[in-house]
């Protein structure tokens, strides 16, 4: 049974005491060392170093293909320290149990791409050997949190700036090389099950778009005239991120006193790209604020007319990409507007 890390403190400044010459002349990073190894002895007496320094503490198969060094994979995890406070996790029902639960922030497996940039070594150590359905937990040394890659294992804990040593639970939900193909196939699926709609049917490359209510008329919007809209900004997974409607953020829970609800102002123009959104500032103010909406509502409102609800349904390419939005739209995210064009308000 693992020992709750509060009642180790006594016993591991006492072992760390006897050697109070060594610590003298050893780096933070070898402190924390000798620190883990003694919690180990108490917790995971069998548990040995594996990789650069990680120590898996369980691993529960999965029966997929196994991991081979795939460009992206898709995880679920949660973090804890060693006295097992939980620092994040991409799981709902632990966010509610704890307390952090917040509507309109993404929960569920995440996109990480794997390479020596954008992944801590040690989570790489973690993934070597997995399949996917697998769940492993393991130990990241603070020095192996780094992004840096060094050429000798030895080099890590000399070199890297010290951080955090964290206990980590990944489960590997899949791993692929190709983004875009994944991307695709997920929002092809989605409009197959949703509406009934064949890879054929989109309008461009990672875009589908589906009118829910005719337009009143085949005339197009004069250029340079303003519309007004409604609309709903969802992930697939039906979490709902951004509205311009107030009951609809009451609902998800994502209202806020501060922001101006109501239809809001498109620009209009002759090129797609040019088209601008106009919101007020703030609920407090009659500032406005005109940004450039990303390319996939763009091209959801250019299939628009006078009247029309539509879907637009696109990939991130068309949206917020690798760098995703706070915490509501999670990296390589495909998306779902529901619009509405409406009178002036």
């Amino acid at each position: 049974m693992k020992i709750p890390y509060k009642t180790l403190i006594l016993p591991l400044l006492a072992v760390l005491a006897a050697g109070c010459a060594k610590e003298a002349k050893s780096s933070t990073n070898e402190m924390e060392k000798e620190y883990i190894e003694a919690w180990l002895k108490v917790n995971y007496p069998n548990v040995h170093e594996t990789g650069h320094g990680i120590y898996i503490l369980e691993d529960i198969p999965g029966t997929g293909a196994a991991y081979s060094g795939e460009d992206y994979v898709h995880l679920n995890y949660t973090t804890t320290d060693l006295e097992g406070t939980i620092a994040s996790t991409t799981d709902k029902e632990t966010s509610k149990r704890l307390g952090t639960f917040s509507e309109g922030k993404y929960y569920g497996a995440k996109i990480w791409e794997v390479s020596d940039n954008t992944i801590p070594v040690g989570i790489e150590d973690m993934l070597s050997g997995m399949k996917i359905g697998g769940t492993r937990t393991a130990i990241i040394p603070a020095w192996l949190a780094t992004y840096n890659r060094y050429k000798k294992d030895s080099d890590y804990i000399k070199k890297s700036v010290n951080t955090t040593t964290s206990i980590y639970t990944i489960t590997l939900e899949d791993a692929f090389d190709d983004i875009d193909k994944w991307e695709i196939d997920s929002l092809a699926a989605y409009a197959k099950r949703n509406y009934g709609l064949a890879p054929s049917d989109s309008l461009r490359k990672g875009f589908f778009y589906i009118s829910t209510k005719k337009a009143d008329s085949d005339k197009e919007f004069p250029i340079d005239t303003t519309i007004y809209i409604n609309y709903i900004g969802r992930l697939l997974d039906g979490t709902v991120f951004d509205t311009s409607v107030a009951d609809t953020a009451k609902f998800y829970g994502i209202y806020s006193s501060s922001r101006t609800y109501g239809p809001v102002e498109i620009l209009w123009s002759s090129e797609v790209s040019e088209i601008k959104m106009r919101t007020a500032s703030s609920s407090s103010t009659s500032s406005t604020t005109t940004s450039t909406p990303v390319l996939g509502f763009q091209y959801t409102l250019w299939e628009m007319g006078t009247h029309e609800k539509g879907t637009g349904l696109f990939y991130s390419p068309l949206g917020y990409s690798v760098s995703g939005s706070g915490s509501s739209i999670p990296s390589f995210s495909p998306l779902r507007f529901d619009i509405e064009v409406v009178d002036k308000k």
